[in-house]
């Protein structure tokens, strides 16, 4: 549907004069710096946070590793030290049998290692009194 010749379209002014224009930045510049204002004055008057105050002592975020965990470690750490001889062992084994040397390597020498078990304790002296 065509317009109407006498209704033409126009356009938006909010501001009649650049003064007013001016004034008007003016004013919201300055609702805005007193806004920043208040915010940094209220940042300066609050104390820090608990956990930032410098009296308590610097505490390190490390968590002390118990003792269980770095016996676990060390018993983990021999594992791997034997299998790796073992593996090493049977790699000989197979170099000699490749190259006809029918000789028997003697095994890796390493103490034996023997599983604790806690509940044993209580029935060894009912099995010995039976």
């Amino acid at each position: 549907m065509p317009r109407d010749p006498g209704h033409e379209k126009r356009r938006k002014h909010f501001v009649e004069d650049k003064s007013e224009a001016l004034r008007l930045a003016e004013v919201i510049g300055g609702a805005q710096e007193e806004k920043a204002q208040i915010k940094a004055e209220k940042r300066r008057q609050k104390p820090p946070p608990i956990w930032r105050q410098e009296s308590r002592p610097n505490r390190t975020r490390r968590v002390q590793v118990s003792a269980a965990k770095v016996k676990l470690k060390e018993t983990k750490a021999l594992v791997a030290a034997r299998q790796a001889q073992i593996k090493k062992h049977k790699a000989k084994q197979r170099k000699q049998a490749k190259d006809g040397v029918l000789s028997e390597l003697a095994p890796p020498t390493m103490p034996p290692t023997r599983k604790k078990v806690s509940f044993a304790l209580s029935v060894v002296p009912i099995l010995l009194s039976s």
